[in-house]
């Protein structure tokens, strides 16, 4: 079920990214000659308002075909014919009646290409909304009280939910975000990585840890405070008596080379009004499209291995998780999706919304089209470099398989 859940849920994003280029394309005009749900041979189709109206045999997503639109196998057989003959004068655009792609100002084409990725920022940006009002949002405690401590690091077994740490090593610790400012007062280099994980290194802390545990929980819930213009909830602890005082030697873990302890600060469900969830479904589709594109950034840098990009496996696999563990994992992972989806339609290659938004800008500012064969060439190199990515992803899955099966 949860397999087949992905699969729906990312035909479902790659059908919301062409219905957002044949809704603007309609809008300023334009002939929308073919319109498909799934790919491959035509199952059924009709035919309204001189667009065709498919249904296609493989069910993952759709597409569009706008009139003049550049198509990789029409740019192919272009090239073929015209491959030595730079000087030719038939440029890229086809003669029309006034409703093709091409006849439109340059402006307005760049927002039907744009059209596309915008809906799957939308789309993300929905999703969010959607569980920002019916889940709310997790809001930290403002004292440096503990929520949870991850089974993977060495603290598991020694710290618990609900303890409240006073000192690190001697330093005083007044709220959550102390204790990795205090682990990480000196930048690690790799040689002091290796030190600690050879050689393990240890806190001395400091905590609070409640007597009477179900009566500090109700003090959590009863109390809320803001701060900073942060919704952020403070326990009752002043009860020296509920408490007992108690000095532990902590394991310190390197996660990602900082030091960690492991665990993540308490928290609590707000409800924020619609202003509020309106701006925190902002903020988190933002934040989403800046990790993805630092993602490409550390890519393009050689910071990430090449190994680490995903196919449609991978994907799916992710998905059908993320849907195992609850809806509302399989949202969030779905939103990030298609946060994705949207980023990479706008690298800038012919074949992508990006790469056709490059060629209507040059045009633009030129006013000439780029040359027919220059285009063509272009189209089927990105073609290619498309092509092959998407079969290193689908390589560095079924690797990654593999490997967990031995």
């Amino acid at each position: 079920m949860g397999i087949i859940s992905a699969i729906l849920a990312l035909s479902f994003l790659i059908f919301f990214h062409e219905l957002g280029h044949f809704l603007v394309a309609r809008m300023f005009g334009v002939r929308v000659e073919i319109f498909s749900l799934g790919f491959g041979a035509k199952i059924f189709s009709f035919s309204h308002n001189n667009t065709e109206y498919r249904l296609s045999l493989i069910p993952l997503g759709g597409y569009v075909k706008l009139k003049g639109e550049i198509q990789p196998q029409d740019s192919y057989q272009n090239l073929k014919k015209n491959v030595i003959d730079m000087h030719n004068e038939n440029l890229i655009y086809a003669q029309s009646i006034g409703d093709s792609l091409n006849d439109k100002h340059p402006l307005q084409r760049i927002i039907i290409l744009f059209a596309g990725p915008f809906f799957n920022f939308l789309i993300a940006f929905l999703l969010y909304l959607i569980l920002i009002i019916t889940q709310g949002v997790h809001v930290a405690n403002k004292d440096s009280i503990i929520g949870s401590v991850n089974k993977d690091f060495a603290a598991y077994n020694l710290l618990q939910p609900y303890d409240k740490i006073i000192s690190i090593n001697d330093l005083e610790v007044k709220t959550f975000q102390n204790i990795g400012e205090i682990l990480n007062q000196d930048s690690l280099q790799d040689k002091d990585i290796g030190n600690i994980r050879h050689k393990q290194e240890f806190a001395k802390i400091i905590l609070l840890r409640p007597k009477q545990l179900e009566s500090f929980k109700a003090s959590c819930d009863k109390t809320l405070t803001y701060a900073d213009d942060s919704h952020m909830y403070q326990c009752d602890t002043s009860n020296a008596n509920a408490f007992e005082k108690m000095e532990i030697k902590i394991p310190i873990s390197i996660y990602e080379n900082k030091k960690v302890l492991g665990i993540t600060a308490l928290t609590k469900i707000h409800y924020p009004n619609i202003i509020e969830s309106l701006i925190l479904s902002y903020d988190y589709t933002k934040n989403a499209i800046m990790m993805i594109y630092d993602g490409l950034q550390k890519l393009i840098a050689g910071v990430i291995g090449f190994d680490n990009i995903s196919g449609v496996i991978g994907i799916a696999e992710i998905s059908a998780k993320a849907y195992q563990s609850s809806f509302t994992s399989f949202l969030l992972i779905i939103a990030l999706i298609s946060v994705n989806l949207g980023i990479l339609n706008l690298l800038p290659l012919p074949l992508l919304d990006g790469g056709q938004i490059v060629f209507t800008t040059y045009e633009w500012i030129t006013k000439k089209p780029i040359h027919q064969n220059v285009a063509n060439l272009l189209v089927v190199l990105g073609f290619s470099f498309i092509v092959g990515l998407m079969l290193l992803g689908v390589y560095n899955d079924i690797t990654r398989i593999a490997e967990n099966y031995k």
